[in-house]
C-alpha cells in the first residue's frame, strides 16, 4: 500500500523532495519550488525520509 502521502504530492513537491533528499538543493530553494515555507518543507521531508531507504551508505558508498 503507498503512503498517503506519496500518493497526493504534487509534482514540484515532489522534485523538491527528491533533489532534497540527493542533497542538490537546499531547504530555502526546494521550499520555495514547491511553493511552501521552510517549516513545511522541513515537516513534509522528515516524513519523505521514513519511507525512503538511504541511497549512501555510512562510508560514501552508493547503497545498492
Amino acid at each position: 500500500m503507498t503512503p498517503l502521502l506519496l500518493r497526493t504530492m504534487r509534482t514540484e513537491t515532489r522534485q523538491s523532495m527528491e533533489m532534497l533528499y540527493c542533497a542538490k538543493w537546499n531547504i530555502p530553494k526546494a521550499a520555495k519550488n514547491a511553493g511552501l515555507t521552510d517549516k513545511e518543507m522541513k515537516i513534509t521531508f522528515n516524513e519523505y525520509c521514513q519511507f525512503h531507504p538511504p541511497i549512501y551508505n555510512k562510508d560514501g558508498s552508493v547503497a545498492e
